[in-house]
């Protein structure tokens, strides 16, 4: 990081530093070569979205770097000459089919965009800077508050299990499904949305607030977090499974907000 004279003011220019760009080689190439070496459909598909959600990860947390561009273009030049072997060569191919309105939103324009057979695999080179916006002078890695403001921050979420979410996604759902299931996580500050009780990786459930049978789709706003029992209870309609059920719901607050997405899905309500 530079300050360096423009005009009659000082603006900053900034690079990944060469530990993260060591380290992102190295992270991508053994993703790629996990692809290389699957086992099947299934865990082609877990592994190509594994790189996808690391690839928008890193775009997501680099980009207020002003020569991001260069620096992911250098990263490029090396990631992707992994993508030249035999192996890969037959996977990768430059026509494909994009589902997922994020990705068609933020890298569809790429003539970089290559399919791995009908899925997405994002290209790391493209990626633009982008100006930090409505973030606090307080919160920085160069100062002793700085990192506490950044470790307080972190502790409001389970990291482990945020870590879980990033390395299983959900097979045979999107990837715009599985990055917003990570970034729920970190919105309901890893609760469940009607029960307010922590999720555990063993727990948690993704719902559509509308059913994708009704038209819903995998967008962060038709979707939520909630305990695996709390979405048995969401979908029950027999009164013996929600007379089973319904005694994990603490209170009428949350009563009420499970009800709520039952209208959605015009299921009657529940009462006690």
């Amino acid at each position: 990081m530079k300050l360096i004279p423009k005009g009659s003011r000082w603006i900053v220019k900034s690079h990944m530093c060469d530990k993260a760009k060591q380290r992102t080689k190295d992270n991508l190439k053994e993703l790629i070569n996990g692809i290389r070496y699957d086992s099947g459909t299934n865990d082609q598909q877990r592994k190509v979205a594994l790189y996808n959600s690391t690839v928008i990860g890193l775009h997501q947390y680099f980009r207020i770097a002003t020569m991001i561009s260069q620096d992911m273009g250098n990263i490029a030049y090396e990631v992707n000459a992994c993508l030249k072997d035999h192996r890969m060569k037959r996977r990768v191919k430059k026509i494909g089919h994009i589902s997922s309105e994020f990705i068609r939103k933020e890298y569809g324009i790429s003539k970089q965009m290559r399919f791995v057979s009908t899925d997405p695999f994002l290209p790391i080179g493209f990626i633009k800077h982008k100006s930090p916006m409505m973030k606090r002078n307080i919160v920085n890695a160069y100062t002793k508050e700085g990192r506490l403001e950044i470790h307080k921050n972190l502790t409001t979420v389970n990291i482990t299990t945020m870590r879980f979410l990033m390395e299983n996604p959900v097979r045979n759902r999107s990837v715009e499904y599985n990055d917003n299931r990570i970034a729920l996580f970190s919105g309901q500050r890893g609760k469940c949305r009607v029960t307010g009780n922590e999720l555990n990786p063993n727990s948690i459930h993704c719902h559509h607030i509308i059913p994708r049978t009704m038209g819903g789709t995998d967008e962060y706003k038709n979707l939520c977090l909630i305990d695996r029992e709390i979405h048995i209870l969401l979908h029950a309609v027999d009164e013996e499974t929600i007379s089973r059920y319904i005694q994990l719901i603490p209170n009428k607050q949350s009563l009420n907000k499970l009800n709520t997405l039952r209208k959605k899905m015009e299921f009657d309500e529940i009462t006690i």
